[in-house]
């Protein structure tokens, strides 16, 4: 049978105005269509048709309902929401009108579509009373159909958190964009014809225009042949006409109406102004100066804050105050080399963080347009398999949508970095109760049914990953691999469990992805008959550029200040060993009296360990620090790593972290660290269990500084080899994304 392509999106838009919600929906349209994937457009109200001809030449059909005004136009978009069942009906709607998108998308939603996504471009107007009552009340309606609302500043979506009473999930930050490359021209201000300010955007009430020509006659004071350029139009024109006249400036200001030259007008001019209001979501016109690397002056309302870096990135003044802007527009041109230093952190700013393909991607993701991943946790505490599903999170290829299904919402001790990737539009973020059994079977199969992920990675390897596996099998879920990240128990009923386990994995077809070749050799495969399918070892990697910078920063800051720091990273719990290395240091320290021991971890052994220390008399000499989350800090303020830890240790990603920090490396001579180490190539390889040894081990190396840069030049020879994009692509690649 032939396989029916992936229907289109939808985009649902006020009108075709050239402003910022239209522009935005067009270079989402353009980059999808350049992807191979249909966009069709929806508008909803009367209104310009400016930007018309730009989605007809980038091949984008556009519907026009030019609602009225009036209750009935509630029902007439819901029936326009029910009419998209059939044959052609979206995938997926993306609605730009926020608060009147509530009966289209009941309409949507009743009518097949998967997902309606709304957009929220300004902060909500809390100040117009009866007004925002019955706006909260649409955007109430539409809450139980909308799958996120996306909000173009941070500002934005903490105002929509505290005013709309919205659960933190519901809403995610993705900047608005701006073409870089189109407006990074070369800068030509006028030499003789005087100071050029030049505003970009809707004459209307949208922004503070009456200030700004207000301020332009205040600064003419001091710069007569000051002039402005104001481009766009719109219902408040006549008025601000009549207000240059009025103040005298009618010959200093042009309007210069809808244009397509704007890179070249910001070009040409000297500095840029933005009056916005308190109500300011984000601003494209305000990023597309930034990428032109023109002097900014805006007022200091919380998306300009937000989207300037609080003034880093150009001059903010107060809101509403045409001598403040005034004073903030004559200090650009008094000091020209400060602008110049702000203009260019805002170019790099908009390059950085205001690109069009990754605003689209995180569209695309939210919108489920992309194949999905669905990562399955146990929980989100502070280990390997959390670190492992971060590292690979971060590097998903743009053209997937990550969803992390955390199966234990009670434990979230390291659920900050997820949260910040669902902020960023870069995950979806699900999380349920500890159940199991044919409970979570229940529980899952709708939630699959509406994901529909083309892949499913699972990174416990338990009873609980085979419930999961089987709801992605009765869904039609294709690929499905678990991460071994631990040693099977060599033998007793934990063994016995393992093997059971790899059974299963069998017969539902789950694909067992090592990360170790002691892990591998460890599993207690059937000689012959079913057996689960095994690849090759994917070790795993950590961010090794990025880790070195953060330690070489933090060892910067240290300087040479305090005792010489041992370091220790792993959980207090029976499968490492943080009592041989306690044991080692005690007998070492007559030998190193100025150096300190510092555990970082916490888990169940921790107060016996702590209660060694204290029989073993090292007192203020060891450190307990608990679970931390600077880890790369820590590293980087450290003289020597250990890693003590037990023969059933899978892996030890602490290792890899250390290399990339430049530490010398000992560690427990067990399978795992012997593979991380190369066979102790990389670092220095002591018995596992015997305090002795490893005092024989370390004391040397307390003791003579040359040891120690010695060994830690072959950590940081070793180090790339681990980075953690090579793994990331390996991954992908197995479930079947790039």
């Amino acid at each position: 049978m032939t396989r029916r392509p992936a229907a289109p999106c939808l985009i649902v838009l006020a009108s075709l105005a050239r402003e910022g919600c239209p522009v935005l929906a067009l270079q989402l349209a353009r980059h999808w269509q350049a992807e191979g994937l249909p966009v069709r457009v929806l508008t909803c109200f009367s209104g310009p048709d400016d930007l018309g001809p730009a989605f007809a030449a980038a091949g984008v059909p556009v519907q026009r309902l030019q609602l009225e005004r009036g209750p009935a136009r509630l029902l007439r978009l819901f029936w326009a929401g029910l009419g998209l069942a059939g044959p052609d009906r979206p995938r997926a709607v993306l609605s730009f009108p926020l608060g009147w998108h509530a009966p289209f998308a009941w309409g949507a939603r009743l009518a097949g579509v998967r997902r309606v996504v709304v957009h929220a471009g300004n902060l909500p107007p809390v100040a117009e009373g009866r007004s925002f009552r019955r706006f909260r009340a649409l955007v109430q309606l539409g809450r139980p159909v909308t799958h996120r609302l996306i909000c173009c500043s941070e500002a934005v979506r903490q105002a929509c958190l505290r005013d709309f009473g919205l659960r933190p999930a519901e809403a995610i930050t993705v900047a608005n964009a701006c073409d870089p490359d189109r407006f990074a021209r070369p800068r030509h201000p006028a030499v003789d014809g005087g100071p050029l300010l030049i505003s970009v955007g809707r004459l209307d009430a949208s922004r503070d225009l009456p200030t700004l020509l207000r301020a332009l006659a205040l600064l003419r004071q001091r710069h007569p042949r000051a002039r402005l350029q104001l481009v766009g139009e719109g219902t408040a024109r006549p008025a601000l006409e009549a207000l240059a006249r009025q103040l005298g400036v009618a010959d200093a200001v042009a309007f210069l109406g809808g244009r397509d030259d704007v890179p070249g007008l910001l070009a040409a001019a000297d500095v840029f102004a933005w009056p916005a209001l308190p109500l300011e979501g984000f601003g494209i016109a305000l990023a597309e100066a930034m990428a032109a690397g023109l002097p900014v002056v805006a007022t200091a309302v919380p998306a300009c804050r937000e989207v300037l870096q609080e003034g880093r990135c150009g001059l903010l003044v107060t809101p509403g105050d045409p001598a403040a802007l005034a004073a903030g527009l004559a200090e650009v041109l008094a000091a020209p080399a400060a602008a110049a230093g702000r203009a260019a952190a805002a170019r790099e700013r908009a390059r950085r963080d205001y690109g069009v393909a990754a605003m689209a991607g995180a569209y695309a993701r939210c919108l489920g347009l992309r194949p999905v991943v669905l990562h399955v946790l146990r929980g989100l505490p502070a280990g390997g398999l959390e670190t492992l599903a971060l590292e690979l999170l971060r590097r998903a290829p743009a053209a997937v949508e990550s969803v992390l299904l955390n199966l234990d919402e009670g434990e979230r001790s390291q659920a900050a970095p997820f949260e910040a990737l669902a902020r960023q539009g870069r995950l979806t973020l699900i999380e349920r109760s500890g159940r199991d059994g044919p409970r979570l079977l229940l529980q899952l199969l709708p939630l699959l049914q509406r994901l529909r992920p083309q892949a499913l990675l699972l990174y416990p390897f338990n009873r609980r990953s085979l419930w999961v596996a089987l709801a992605a099998r009765l869904t039609g879920v294709r690929r499905c691999c678990c991460a071994v990240q631990n040693l099977a128990p060599p033998a007793g009923p934990g063994r016995a469990a393992v093997a059971r386990l790899l059974r299963w994995c069998a017969r539902l077809g789950v694909v067992l992805v090592p990360c170790s070749r002691a892990a591998a050799a460890s599993l207690p495969l059937a000689p012959a008959g079913r057996r689960p399918r095994l690849t090759p070892v994917l070790a795993n990697g950590v961010a090794i550029a990025e880790l070195a910078r953060r330690a070489a920063e933090a060892r910067q800051r240290r300087g040479g200040a305090g005792p010489l720091r041992l370091l220790t990273v792993a959980r207090c719990d029976p499968l490492k060993d943080q009592a041989t290395l306690l044991r080692a240091f005690a007998a070492c320290r007559p030998d190193g009296p100025d150096w300190q021991l510092q555990l970082v971890g916490d888990g169940p052994t921790r107060p016996a360990l702590e209660a060694l220390a204290h029989d073993l008399g090292l007192g203020a000499a060891v450190v307990f620090l608990g679970r931390r989350d600077d880890i790369p800090e820590l590293l980087g303020q450290a003289d020597l790593f250990a890693l003590s830890t037990s023969a059933a240790e899978g892996f030890g990603i602490v290792l890899i972290e250390a290399l990339a920090a430049g530490l010398p490396v000992l560690a427990s001579d067990v399978p795992a660290c012997r593979e991380v180490l190369d066979d102790g190539r990389a670092g220095l390889l002591l018995p596992p269990a015997d305090p002795a040894a490893w005092a024989r081990g370390l004391g040397p190396l307390l003791r003579d500084g040359d040891r120690r840069q010695a060994l830690a030049a072959l950590a940081l020879a070793a180090a790339p080899r681990h980075d953690a994009g090579p793994m990331a692509r390996r991954w992908y690649r197995l479930l079947g994304v790039r």
